[in-house]
């Protein structure tokens, strides 16, 4: 019975204010229980976790590197961001399908777990991990696909203004970047990165000419080159 009466709130099923309000304060209650273990896991297990993904990736043909916060928290700071609590990774893909599909294996034989991923069109843009040490903790990798001399990156995003279909929907929000086709290793937490070449200009784009200055307060939305696609949604699929 409580079982579904935590479903009936999450989902908007009680009428009548009182109700509304009920589930709203159990949604926030429930959403801050989930940042507090999130918070937790990755300052317990945040570098174990970085390590493990790099060994288990630098043993494959996948193109990847650490990006956005994490690339930011590398190279400016040599360590992972403290108020950051999961992992951002990108992908160079040619094929979308091919590169996901060798990605889940590769991480799913290291014990990787899926946790969610976010298709559009029959295209999946962002995939999320948890690692075998702990469930709570994240990491988000998001296709990167060469437009002659950019990069594009797409992900997900709920907007105020838009009315969606399904609690799952969201918004296609795409990010332009440099375009590079080289990397530099770099020891980073005891393990070796592949970092792009053109590092602090990718952290420029995303963050702007101010990225070297910590900036506790940063919101994905303050990003430059982020563009919300004119009528385009997606679903946020979760595993069975």
């Amino acid at each position: 019975m409580l079982q579904g009466l935590k479903k009936m709130i999450r989902n908007n099923q009680w009428i009548g204010p009182f109700y509304l309000c009920v589930g709203k304060a159990y949604r926030n209650m429930e959403a801050k229980w989930r940042f507090d273990k999130k918070k937790k896991a990755f300052q317990e297990y945040g570098i174990q976790t970085f390590q493990l993904v790099i060994n288990t990736l630098n043993g494959s043909d996948i193109a990847y590197f650490p990006a956005f916060g994490t690339l930011l928290g590398l190279v400016r700071d040599g360590k992972l961001i403290p108020h950051d609590f999961d992992f951002d990774f990108g992908v160079i893909t040619q094929e979308r399908h091919y590169a996901w599909e060798k990605l889940t294996h590769v991480l799913e034989q290291a014990g990787f777990q899926i946790v969610r991923w976010f298709e559009c069109d029959g295209v999946v843009h962002e995939m999320t991990f948890s690692p075998p040490i702990s469930p709570y903790v994240e990491i988000d990798f998001f296709a990167f696909t060469r437009n002659q001399d950019k990069y594009e990156k797409y992900a997900c995003v709920k907007l105020d203004n838009v009315t969606y279909n399904d609690k799952h929907e969201f918004s296609l929000l795409k990010e332009t970047l440099p375009y590079f086709n080289q990397f530099q290793t770099k020891k980073c937490l005891d393990v070796d990165v592949p970092i792009p070449v053109n590092a602090e200009e990718l952290l420029a784009a995303s963050y702007t000419v101010f990225w070297k200055k910590p900036n506790p307060n940063w919101k994905d939305a303050d990003k430059p080159n982020d563009e919300v696609v004119d009528g385009a949604c997606g679903i946020l699929h979760y595993p069975n």
